[in-house]
This record gives C-alpha cells, structure tokens and sequence, in this order.
C-alpha cells in the first residue's frame, strides 16, 4: 500500500531528493530502475548537484561508470578507472581463495 500522505523526513538526504527528483525517484521506487537508482545514489553522494556528479572524479566508486546513466564511457575514463582498481585477475585469485576455503 503506498502513502499517499509521504512527507520528506527532515535531515534526510534520499527524501530530499526524492522531493527535487520525483520522476526519478518514481522510476526508481515504482519502476525498479537501476539506472534510475545509480543516478540518485550519485546524486545523494554529490550534495544533489548534478554538475558534480557529471564532473565526478571518484573512479574508486563502483557507481562512477554508471553515473551518467549508461555503461558507455570514453576510453580515456575506461583507462583512468583501470589504473585504480584492482584487476581481473586480482578479482580471480580472491575468489579462488575463498572457493578453496570452502
């Protein structure tokens, strides 16, 4: 059942935004978008600036290839972001690790 009596909580960075986004906020609450959800997280994380979020420069951030709504971004950001986080291979022996723990 949905609250047709909803009222942004004070202090509440989400509500906040769901109050300044509502269309996607509604996509992501209703619709289920992840896209939608991505944005609103960087959105959250940016002080509800969008030009932050486009300008964003935390490469670390698993959402930052996402930020902009897709996961086509250009190869100069593809190479950035790779000199940051940890390889495949890295990803690989930890994981094969933690399966021969088991």
């Amino acid at each position: 059942m949905s609250n047709g009596n909803w009222k942004p909580e004070k202090g509440s960075n989400i509500d906040y935004l769901r109050s300044t986004y509502p269309g996607m906020a509604k996509k992501c609450d209703y619709k289920r978008s992840r896209s939608a959800a991505i944005r609103l997280a960087c959105l959250e994380c940016c002080c509800g600036s969008r030009l932050m979020v486009e300008e964003c420069t935390v490469v670390k951030c698993p959402l930052w290839q996402f930020r902009r709504g897709n996961s086509k971004f250009p190869e100069d950001e593809r190479m950035t972001r790779s000199e940051v986080i940890p390889s495949e291979e890295w990803y690989d022996s930890k994981l094969d690790e933690r399966d021969t723990e088991k």
